[in-house]
């Protein structure tokens, strides 16, 4: 459970990050 919290919040971080270039 916590890992798939953390890969789902890495992918977000992620996203946002391309949204932004």
């Amino acid at each position: 459970m916590n890992y798939q919290i953390k890969r789902n919040t890495e992918e977000t971080q992620l996203n946002i990050s391309l949204a932004n270039n």
